[in-house]
């Protein structure tokens, strides 16, 4: 308005702290925006979004091995972080963009990263994409492409890496239990280590015992979940065939 030329590069580094500082606001906005849509266009369908989404009721005994394995795989995702001799500039970034998750406001935080992200990213990735995607191929290759899907929304590349895996965990456990509810308590999880343990600092010897320990609990919570499951469905199958 003044006729002087306007600084870019500036402007540009005053709208990226700007979103960085108020990052788990957008996301919790966002997220609300996000169900609000979704209901609204199965409603206008004549459909319920839980159908739909596969929001289903989780078996009890699962409650606590899926707690276990988000928490873990948090702790586990963390403690390779820490060893990995990974390039400056990257570990800049990823360090830069996870503060920005960090806020000073608790509040905000639950809400948006341990609450409302985690049911809203399991909707629309393992409750919609994947669960459309397999109807026309093979279940692996719907896994392997709404985890994809999942990896690229995040956007920062050690991001991106580590939830393509974390996206295929989740798409296993709600193959195998058959409902959305697991995916979203174990997603629920892991984000809350994340923020909650997120300032914690370890040593090299303490990243690797973590690694060691958390990878025994992911793998022990996984097959628990993976027999549960079978155990369940072949019972229920006997009980119809009678």
């Amino acid at each position: 308005m003044s006729g002087e030329p306007v600084d870019a590069q500036a402007l540009t580094q005053e709208l990226q702290i700007f979103l960085l500082k108020n990052q788990n606001l957008i996301l919790l906005v966002s997220s609300v925006v996000t169900l609000l849509f979704l209901w609204v266009f199965f409603l206008c369908r004549r459909k319920k979004l839980t159908q739909e989404a596969q929001i289903c009721k989780l078996d009890i005994k699962m409650i606590l091995p899926v707690i276990v394995m988000g928490c873990s795989l948090s702790l586990f995702v963390s403690s390779v972080l820490c060893i990995l001799p990974l390039p400056e500039n990257l570990v800049s970034s990823y360090s830069e963009s996870s503060q920005g998750l960090l806020g000073e406001n608790m509040v905000i935080r639950i809400l948006s990263v341990m609450i409302l992200a985690p049911v809203v990213e399991e909707i629309v990735f393992r409750g919609l994409i994947f669960s459309r995607l397999k109807r026309g191929m093979k279940t692996w290759i719907a896994i392997v492409i709404s985890s994809v899907l999942f990896a690229l929304m995040h956007g920062q590349l050690l991001w991106i890496l580590y939830t393509f895996v974390i996206g295929i965990v989740f798409a296993v456990v709600v193959e195998q239990t058959k409902s959305l509810n697991a995916s979203i308590l174990c997603h629920m999880a892991f984000n809350s280590v994340s923020v909650l343990a997120g300032g914690i600092s370890v040593t090299e010897t303490e990243a690797y015992i973590m690694i060691l320990v958390t990878f025994a609990l992911v793998t022990a919570s996984l097959v628990f979940v993976l027999k549960s499951s079978s155990s369940t469905r072949k019972s229920k199958l006997k009980c119809e065939m009678v």
